[in-house]
Protein backbone atom coordinates (compact mmCIF):
# COMPACT_ATOMS: atom_id res chain seq x y z
CA UNK A 1 0.00 0.00 0.00
CA UNK A 2 1.27 2.83 -0.94
CA UNK A 3 -0.19 5.26 2.27
CA UNK A 4 2.63 7.81 1.88
CA UNK A 5 1.59 8.99 -1.69
CA UNK A 6 -1.70 9.83 -0.15
CA UNK A 7 -0.92 13.69 0.39
CA UNK A 8 -0.33 13.99 -3.95
CA UNK A 9 -4.16 13.60 -3.96
CA UNK A 10 -5.41 16.47 -3.92
CA UNK A 11 -9.05 15.85 -4.02
CA UNK A 12 -11.13 12.64 -3.68
CA UNK A 13 -11.63 12.76 -7.68
CA UNK A 14 -8.10 12.61 -8.32
CA UNK A 15 -7.80 9.77 -6.18
CA UNK A 16 -10.55 8.06 -8.15
CA UNK A 17 -9.04 8.76 -11.35
CA UNK A 18 -5.90 7.30 -9.34
CA UNK A 19 -7.46 4.23 -9.22
CA UNK A 20 -9.44 3.72 -12.12
CA UNK A 21 -6.31 4.40 -14.32
CA UNK A 22 -4.17 1.71 -12.08
CA UNK A 23 -6.83 -0.71 -12.71
CA UNK A 24 -7.03 -0.60 -16.25
CA UNK A 25 -3.55 -0.72 -16.54
CA UNK A 26 -3.31 -3.65 -14.35
CA UNK A 27 -6.17 -5.88 -16.24
CA UNK A 28 -4.33 -5.02 -19.41
CA UNK A 29 -7.03 -2.60 -20.88
CA UNK A 30 -4.90 0.17 -21.78
CA UNK A 31 -0.74 0.80 -22.42
CA UNK A 32 0.99 3.96 -22.09
CA UNK A 33 1.65 5.97 -24.88
CA UNK A 34 4.23 5.10 -27.08
CA UNK A 35 5.74 8.72 -27.31
CA UNK A 36 5.70 11.67 -25.50
CA UNK A 37 3.46 13.26 -27.87
CA UNK A 38 0.84 10.79 -27.47
CA UNK A 39 -1.18 12.02 -24.64
CA UNK A 40 -1.63 15.59 -26.55
CA UNK A 41 -3.02 14.16 -29.51
CA UNK A 42 -0.79 15.66 -32.23
CA UNK A 43 0.87 12.64 -33.08
CA UNK A 44 1.92 8.69 -32.27
CA UNK A 45 -1.31 7.24 -30.69
CA UNK A 46 -3.58 9.59 -32.83
CA UNK A 47 -2.21 8.51 -36.05
CA UNK A 48 -2.06 4.77 -34.27
CA UNK A 49 -5.52 4.90 -33.38
CA UNK A 50 -6.81 6.38 -36.95
CA UNK A 51 -4.35 3.48 -38.80
CA UNK A 52 -5.44 0.54 -37.00
CA UNK A 53 -7.25 -2.37 -38.86
CA UNK A 54 -10.32 -4.02 -37.93
CA UNK A 55 -9.68 -8.05 -38.10
CA UNK A 56 -10.93 -11.04 -36.30
CA UNK A 57 -14.17 -12.75 -36.21
CA UNK A 58 -17.63 -10.74 -35.43
CA UNK A 59 -17.00 -11.94 -31.89
CA UNK A 60 -13.59 -10.45 -31.59
CA UNK A 61 -14.55 -7.54 -33.13
CA UNK A 62 -17.85 -7.05 -30.59
CA UNK A 63 -16.06 -8.07 -27.61
CA UNK A 64 -13.79 -5.43 -28.61
CA UNK A 65 -16.44 -2.87 -29.38
CA UNK A 66 -17.75 -3.80 -25.88
CA UNK A 67 -14.46 -2.78 -24.42
CA UNK A 68 -13.75 0.18 -26.17
CA UNK A 69 -17.57 1.07 -24.83
CA UNK A 70 -16.21 1.01 -21.27
CA UNK A 71 -13.62 3.27 -21.67
CA UNK A 72 -15.62 5.32 -23.75
CA UNK A 73 -17.86 5.53 -20.67
CA UNK A 74 -15.33 6.13 -18.25
CA UNK A 75 -13.92 8.96 -20.54
CA UNK A 76 -17.36 10.12 -20.46
CA UNK A 77 -17.60 10.43 -16.85
CA UNK A 78 -14.53 12.60 -16.36
CA UNK A 79 -15.91 14.74 -19.44
CA UNK A 80 -18.91 15.76 -17.57
CA UNK A 81 -17.14 16.44 -14.36
CA UNK A 82 -14.84 18.94 -16.56
CA UNK A 83 -11.61 16.59 -16.20
CA UNK A 84 -10.74 17.12 -19.86
CA UNK A 85 -6.67 15.78 -19.48
CA UNK A 86 -8.35 12.76 -17.56
CA UNK A 87 -10.69 12.23 -20.57
CA UNK A 88 -7.40 12.50 -23.44
CA UNK A 89 -5.50 10.67 -20.95
CA UNK A 90 -8.14 7.98 -20.92
CA UNK A 91 -8.93 7.73 -24.57
CA UNK A 92 -5.48 7.93 -26.13
CA UNK A 93 -4.09 5.10 -23.92
CA UNK A 94 -6.78 2.63 -24.29
CA UNK A 95 -6.07 -0.65 -25.91
CA UNK A 96 -9.55 -1.24 -27.44
CA UNK A 97 -10.22 1.77 -29.59
CA UNK A 98 -7.87 1.86 -32.17
CA UNK A 99 -9.28 -2.22 -33.35
CA UNK A 100 -13.11 -0.95 -32.50
CA UNK A 101 -15.30 -0.32 -35.12
CA UNK A 102 -15.70 2.45 -36.73
CA UNK A 103 -19.03 4.11 -35.49
CA UNK A 104 -16.63 3.36 -31.93
CA UNK A 105 -14.12 5.08 -32.80
CA UNK A 106 -15.36 8.45 -34.14
CA UNK A 107 -17.43 8.77 -30.99
CA UNK A 108 -14.41 8.38 -28.82
CA UNK A 109 -12.54 10.77 -31.49
CA UNK A 110 -15.63 13.38 -31.12
CA UNK A 111 -14.80 12.89 -27.34
CA UNK A 112 -11.21 13.92 -27.70
CA UNK A 113 -12.29 16.55 -29.80
CA UNK A 114 -14.57 18.69 -27.67
CA UNK A 115 -11.96 17.97 -24.97
CA UNK A 116 -9.52 19.18 -26.50
CA UNK A 117 -11.21 22.25 -27.77
CA UNK A 118 -12.61 22.96 -24.74
CA UNK A 119 -9.30 22.69 -23.35
CA UNK A 120 -7.99 25.48 -25.70
CA UNK A 121 -6.13 22.94 -27.96
CA UNK A 122 -7.82 23.91 -31.29
CA UNK A 123 -5.59 22.61 -33.89
CA UNK A 124 -5.57 19.31 -32.14
CA UNK A 125 -9.20 19.29 -31.98
CA UNK A 126 -9.55 20.23 -35.95
CA UNK A 127 -7.30 17.11 -36.17
CA UNK A 128 -9.21 15.07 -34.55
CA UNK A 129 -12.25 16.31 -36.85
CA UNK A 130 -10.25 15.32 -39.67
CA UNK A 131 -9.55 11.98 -38.66
CA UNK A 132 -13.11 12.17 -38.22
CA UNK A 133 -14.40 12.70 -41.23
CA UNK A 134 -11.91 10.39 -42.76
CA UNK A 135 -13.46 8.01 -41.38
CA UNK A 136 -16.61 8.70 -42.28
CA UNK A 137 -16.98 11.71 -44.95
CA UNK A 138 -20.66 12.00 -44.35
CA UNK A 139 -20.27 12.84 -40.48
CA UNK A 140 -22.04 15.79 -38.96
CA UNK A 141 -22.28 17.03 -35.45
CA UNK A 142 -25.70 16.63 -34.13
CA UNK A 143 -28.47 19.33 -33.93
CA UNK A 144 -27.61 19.94 -29.85
CA UNK A 145 -23.77 20.42 -31.17
CA UNK A 146 -23.75 22.29 -33.83
CA UNK A 147 -23.35 26.06 -33.25
CA UNK A 148 -21.31 25.44 -30.36
CA UNK A 149 -19.10 28.26 -30.32
CA UNK A 150 -15.77 26.53 -28.72
CA UNK A 151 -15.74 23.74 -31.39
CA UNK A 152 -18.39 24.31 -34.54
CA UNK A 153 -15.45 26.34 -35.71
CA UNK A 154 -13.02 23.85 -35.76
CA UNK A 155 -15.26 21.33 -37.40
CA UNK A 156 -16.49 23.68 -39.99
CA UNK A 157 -12.55 24.47 -40.61
CA UNK A 158 -12.38 20.13 -40.60
CA UNK A 159 -14.75 20.03 -43.07
CA UNK A 160 -13.25 22.19 -45.25
CA UNK A 161 -9.79 20.80 -45.48
CA UNK A 162 -8.42 19.39 -47.96
CA UNK A 163 -9.45 15.04 -47.78
CA UNK A 164 -6.26 13.33 -47.28
CA UNK A 165 -5.50 10.66 -49.58
CA UNK A 166 -5.51 6.87 -47.48
CA UNK A 167 -1.91 5.40 -47.30
CA UNK A 168 -0.09 8.35 -49.05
Amino acid sequence: MCIGHRSLLATPADGALLACLLALFACGCVNPPRDVNAVDGSKGAGQQFLNSGIDGTPQQVQQRDLAAEETIALATTYYDQGNYPAVIGILTVSRDLPRASVPVRIRAKKLLAFSHCIDGRTAVCEKYFEEILELDPRFELTPFETGNPVWDPAFRRAKRAPAKKKGG
